[in-house]
């Protein structure tokens, strides 16, 4: 399931870059390019839940609850990210029909109204809590997993592609808008590779013992 959303989430972020390219650019030859990358988006996202649902696996020894809260916070982020790529690739095309000049991607999220940055805030709420929900007992040292994969949790990881995206022009562009489907893949990637401390001889993970 790791390995599915892993890849979804690249291609999301091919669909990011896509989609960011036409904002930038603003032709209308470039209409195409949009619909590709807004398909890709909404296609992928979804798939997400699939790699939260892997995420709250390894939980289970340690919390239920919390391992639930991982699946279905992680559940209502994939649908999320979802809806708000398919509305900014709607957005951006009504902008491109218009004639509308070029912004930056987050002054064009502001100028098309409040629903969509209602739905950023509601999606990151979501992701913040699968995020902590995953990361605590992971950095206590209470489940199987490494303690260190506890800092590449997805809002993390996105803050920190994002920081580092705000130190040049492209990066501005291209790098901050497209982190947190960039974070999702290296979440979704590092827990397929290297996801647990310890295995048992048949090679299914082998959970230390409870604290």
């Amino acid at each position: 399931m790791s390995t599915t959303a892993a890849l979804a989430a690249a291609v999301a972020s091919i669909g990011d870059v896509l989609m960011l390219h036409v904002a930038r650019e603003r032709g209308s030859e470039l209409g195409l390019l949009l619909v590709l990358g807004g398909v890709l988006g909404v296609v992928a996202i979804p798939l997400y839940a699939l790699g939260y649902l892997a995420a709250s696996k390894p939980l289970l020894p340690v919390s239920r609850s919390l391992a639930a809260v991982v699946a279905v916070a992680g559940g209502m982020t994939a649908a999320l990210g979802a809806v708000i790529h398919g509305l900014t690739a709607a957005f951006l095309r009504a902008d491109l029909a218009a004639g509308r000049p070029a912004t930056d991607p987050l002054s064009a999220v502001l100028a098309w109204g409040p629903l969509l940055p209602r739905l950023w805030g509601v999606g990151i709420l979501c992701a913040a809590i699968a995020s902590l929900a995953f990361a605590w007992p992971v950095a206590t040292g209470r489940s199987a997993l490494a303690r260190w994969l506890a800092l590449l949790n997805p809002i993390l990881v996105s803050i920190a592609v994002g920081a580092v995206g705000l130190g040049s022009e492209l990066g501005r562009a291209y790098l901050t808008p497209a982190a947190p489907n960039l974070a999702h893949v290296v979440f979704f990637a590092v827990l397929r590779a290297l996801p647990f401390r310890g295995r048992s001889p048949d090679g299914s993970a082998t959970p230390p013992p409870r604290r």
